[in-house]
């Protein structure tokens, strides 16, 4: 295993590349010990983001019931972007993805 250190933090798992091809992107994910996992991603979909020199994308929440989660925030003005669908990097579980004024947000259903 590779001992990858992020700000004094450790990667305790690297999920390895996933290509899922819903997304139309290759994921990783790294684990943190003592702070949050990390995604990483690659693709068409963020192209447009890497050439404005943006580095960060986006935060993701783990849900319960992600439909009255998307229900509860469109309430607040945020807008679905992207529906529920299995994500091959969470082993099938459902994504979405809502824009709001913080940017975007997506959605894991646990």
């Amino acid at each position: 295993m590779r001992a990858w250190v992020i700000a004094s933090h450790v990667i305790t798992h690297d999920s390895g590349i996933v290509h899922d091809p819903r997304q139309r992107a290759d994921l990783c994910i790294l684990s943190v010990d003592g702070g949050p996992a990390i995604e990483l991603v690659s693709g068409e979909m963020v192209a447009g983001v890497v050439r404005r020199g943006q580095t960060y994308y986006h935060l993701c929440y783990e849900v319960v019931e992600i439909a009255s989660a998307i229900v509860d925030l469109e309430a607040t003005g945020c807008r679905t972007v992207s529906p529920p669908t299995p994500a091959v990097l969470f082993g099938g579980r459902h994504v979405a993805f809502v824009l709001g004024p913080m940017g975007l947000v997506e959605l894991l259903e646990a």
